[in-house]
């Protein structure tokens, strides 16, 4: 009996382990893109943020014109380097990874521009509603927000 339990036990701790590993991507047009970049991450809306395909493979998101309105999980992604997510309908932009050099967010409905990763080198907030701006970092090279 008491092996019982502990195997119980271990089982239910694994499966909480496993589900504290695990976000909810809010946005279905960002899932349905994630399930087909990192598949093995995801589970329909969620992703498991432990993932090798969004903690160290993935460089490079290009979600153009897909209808996204929130990148909740984007954070996650710390190898990405290279992020697109032009023509889609953000009101704003969740915190980003610290490897971003390239970030291009044009024709979205941003009113303010997020606050960007010291690492950033390229932003494009064109064709937006921009009404706010903050400091950017030195690494800035290239910036774009007619």
């Amino acid at each position: 009996m008491k092996r019982d339990v502990l195997l119980i036990f271990i089982v239910a701790m694994f499966f909480n382990a496993k589900a504290q590993n695990s976000i909810i991507i809010p946005d279905a047009n960002f899932a349905a893109y994630l399930q087909g970049i990192v598949p093995t991450a995801m589970n329909g809306n969620q992703m498991d943020t432990t993932n090798p395909s969004v903690t160290i493979t993935t460089d490079t998101i290009i979600a153009q014109n897909i209808s996204i309105s929130d990148l909740t999980g984007i954070q996650y992604f710390k190898s990405l380097t290279y992020l697109d997510c032009r023509g889609n309908n953000l009101n704003n932009i969740p915190p980003l990874p610290h490897t971003l050099l390239h970030l291009c967010c044009f024709w979205n409905l941003l009113s303010s521009i997020p606050n960007v990763p010291n690492s950033l080198q390229y932003l494009d907030c064109s064709t937006n509603n921009i009404t706010s701006v903050n400091s950017f970092p030195d690494s800035l090279r290239s910036l774009i927000l007619w």
